[in-house]
């Protein structure tokens, strides 16, 4: 018989509230992706999503949106999950949501106390911002994602300045900057 340190308990607790709240997240994300009507920006992704990738740069050049997410949207709707465009669209943006709860776990909370932990994923999981927008044919999630990225390697470059945590800032960066605009300057500026 083994008996578990409590370095061990308390990693199988953090592993254990992670699935968790990425299967909650899955389930809040995931259900209904059809429960809004398309609004306008999001008939806009649909449209242009569907024109090739040559096509797609002119558009989004003509709207001045960077074509990182759309091209990557092209993609994901050529993917064969459900037959409305709308739905897959809104299924990667919830994707990125998740992504981003999965990020800020291991790295922003890797050393948090644990009841910090757990109230900061209840209210992530359960902010309405997120839900709303982290279910959207649009950026946003992606960019929340991307940004979260881009502050951590830019706080461990200022930490800590070495070559790897500078390219992983820069190559963070340039993804946000061809996601979208502002936070990609904002997270230059910062």
């Amino acid at each position: 018989l083994r008996f578990s340190s409590n370095a061990d308990m308390a990693r199988r607790y953090r592993v254990h509230t992670l699935l968790a709240c990425v299967i909650l997240q899955c389930v809040l994300y995931g259900i209904n992706l059809k429960l809004l009507p398309m609004w306008g920006d999001e008939a806009f992704t649909v449209e242009t999503v569907s024109e090739t990738p040559a096509r797609i740069v002119q558009i989004v050049r003509e709207d001045i949106h960077p074509p990182l997410y759309f091209l990557l949207a092209h993609w994901w709707n050529r993917i064969p999950i459900g037959s409305d465009p709308l739905v897959r669209l809104r299924a990667l943006s919830a994707l990125f949501a998740i992504l981003t709860t999965v990020f800020i776990d291991r790295r922003w909370l890797h050393n948090a106390p644990q009841n910090l932990r757990n109230w900061f994923l209840l209210f992530w999981i359960f902010s309405p911002c997120l839900l709303l927008y982290g279910r959207m044919a649009r950026s946003y999630s992606m960019q929340v994602f991307f940004t979260a990225v881009v502050i951590w390697y830019l706080l461990s470059w200022v930490e800590n300045a070495n070559g790897w945590n500078l390219a992983a800032f820069v190559a963070a960066l340039t993804v946000l900057l061809y996601t979208h605009y502002l936070p990609g300057i904002a997270g230059w500026v910062g």
